[in-house]
Parts: C-alpha cells; structure tokens; sequence
C-alpha cells in the first residue's frame, strides 16, 4: 500500500486571487493547478439566474459543484 503524505492547509486572501468573467459569470480562482501540482483547480463564481457556462462535457476532466445558495 502507498500512503501520501496529508496536503498541507493553504488560506488564501482575496488580494491574492486572480478574477476573471467567463459566460457573463465572475470567476474568482482560489486554488490553480501550479498551487496543487497540477491537482485541481478550485474557483468560486457568482452566476446571475439563468446565467452560465452552455451545455457542455470534458472527456478528461472531473467537474462538481457546491451550491451555497440560489435555486
């Protein structure tokens, strides 16, 4: 069995953050793929009702969600 070592934690400031606007939807980046090595990619986005990205799929990619609020 391989064990891993644990991830270190990692706060991250808004200053430190790269924002952008993709779909008309704000796109703030809280962890990229340099930080985790290459890992995940952890944004937060701020999508207005009836807003994001279109129907879409990635073959090689995973993609998850955690709606903190709206409906």
């Amino acid at each position: 069995m391989t064990t891993q070592a644990a991830p270190a934690t990692r706060v991250v400031t808004p200053a430190q953050c790269r924002k952008l606007t993709a779909f008309g939807d704000h796109v703030t980046v809280l962890l990229d793929g340099q930080t985790t090595g290459g890992q995940f990619t952890m944004v937060a986005i701020d999508t207005p009702p009836a807003g994001g990205p279109p129907v879409h799929r990635h073959h090689n990619e995973d993609e998850w969600f955690y709606p903190l609020e709206g409906r």
